[in-house]
């Protein structure tokens, strides 16, 4: 049961009824973050089920959705869910992304650092880099 249950009646009010739709991709990027929860998402386009979407989650969120931090790099990517690694808790050092997020950055509290590029410029779907640097 939610703590909140008036929030499904106020979205229903407040729908927008009046506005066209429109596609995702249109209006969303393909990158966003929430910076104090420490959730950064990439997602290479909005189609279909084979689309590649990275996330990671740095640190616990409280309130109306509560979540231990999860701190693994999750990637779905043609249907198939891995994970890599195990991430710092603590807010990341820096994020950057493209206009409409087909490239991001982000450094971790550790120094790790994740590139994403979704233009095909290398050839590929997406191409993920990771680097570190050790002692």
């Amino acid at each position: 049961m939610s703590r909140y249950p008036h929030l499904a009646v106020s979205a229903f009010l407040n729908w927008p009824v009046d506005i066209p739709e429109r596609h995702p991709s249109e209006v969303r990027p393909h990158a966003y973050r929430d910076s104090q929860a420490g959730f950064y998402c990439r997602r290479n386009r909005w189609r279909d089920a084979d689309e590649t979407v990275i996330t990671v989650l740095l640190n616990p969120t409280r309130g109306y959705m509560e979540s231990r931090p999860d701190r693994a790099l999750r990637i779905n990517a043609g249907g198939k869910h891995s994970s890599w690694g195990t991430v710092a808790q603590g807010h990341a050092r820096f994020w950057a992304a493209s206009p409409k997020g087909e490239t991001s950055s982000l450094a971790l509290a550790d120094g790790a650092c994740i590139g994403v590029d979704f233009t095909d410029g290398s050839g590929v779907d997406t191409l993920l880099v990771i680097a570190w640097t050790t002692g």
